[in-house]
């Protein structure tokens, strides 16, 4: 198969509009240098893994339910005494955020219960396309 390499005719829109972002892009980088990509930040995220944020990893990969649950029905009362079943909610970003994680979930998706979620939770911001669940969770932001 041969690649075709197109690009848009000069001072077309399409053309004014990827200048425009590049010049965006370009201007975000002068302006903060330092600044880390959605998958640079979800990367970081997933290397410091907490014990409960292995045990998730490792049992949704495998097409389970990452469940803490100690009780058929967990109490959200009792949840702020939950610390080995914390998991930081910047962990469920990035394995949203993260292609080769959001690959290793389908088609099952992510799936939690009972655990502790520490910190702003936010996915309403982010394109994700696997299913969530995180039933009994307490979420503490």
């Amino acid at each position: 198969m041969t690649e075709v390499e197109t690009s848009p005719l000069p001072g077309s829109t399409v053309e004014l509009e990827l200048s425009a972002a590049w010049f965006v892009v370009l201007e975000l980088e002068r302006e903060c240098p330092n600044m880390m990509t959605l998958g640079e930040i979800a990367e970081k995220i997933l290397k410091n893994l907490s014990e409960a944020e292995s045990k998730a990893l490792h049992l949704l990969r495998n097409g389970h339910v990452a469940d803490f649950g100690k009780e058929e029905k967990e109490n959200l009362a009792q949840a702020t005494g939950w610390g080995e079943r914390t998991i930081r909610a910047g962990f469920i970003r990035g394995l949203c955020t993260d292609p080769s994680k959001v690959n290793e979930l389908k088609p099952h998706g992510l799936r939690i219960r009972g655990a502790k979620i520490e910190g702003q939770l936010k996915l309403d911001e982010l394109e994700i396309s696997i299913d969530i669940s995180l039933r009994e969770c307490f979420i503490h932001s």
